[in-house]
């Protein structure tokens, strides 16, 4: 089996995009190692040295419910460049304005239930 078509297949079983799970299996053709290190010749290393892969990788996965950008330390977390599927600050407005719309309307609908003539 391809791996085009396993990422294709795979994105049928996770709540990510199957654009996103047939790109990322694809890439599995190419190897993960870095040979070439020019880059530390322009940027050091940060203090305490670089983390390593298992570390970056778990920290990656690791996903706490989405928080207002009001209530975030750092402000840039939430990117606008961000898919809606991720979730981040946009799926709490959407939720909450879903929330508010419906309990109204349910409200609205008991209030016009009361005063408007029932028809036979």
């Amino acid at each position: 089996m391809s791996t085009r078509l396993a990422g294709r297949l795979g994105g049928m079983f996770v709540p990510v995009p199957a654009s996103l799970t047939e790109e990322l299996v694809t890439s599995l053709n190419h190897s993960m190692t870095a040979s070439e290190h020019s880059i530390r010749d322009l940027v050091p290393p940060p203090e305490g040295g670089l983390t390593p892969m298992r570390d970056a990788v778990r920290a990656s996965v690791e996903s706490p419910y989405p928080r207002s950008v009001c209530d975030l330390n750092d402000l840039h977390h939430l990117a606008d460049t961000d898919p809606a599927w991720a979730g981040g600050d946009w799926l709490r407005v959407k939720r909450t304005i879903g929330e508010t719309i419906g309990g109204t309307l349910r409200v609205s609908a008991k209030i016009a239930g009361t005063f408007l003539p029932h028809r036979p």
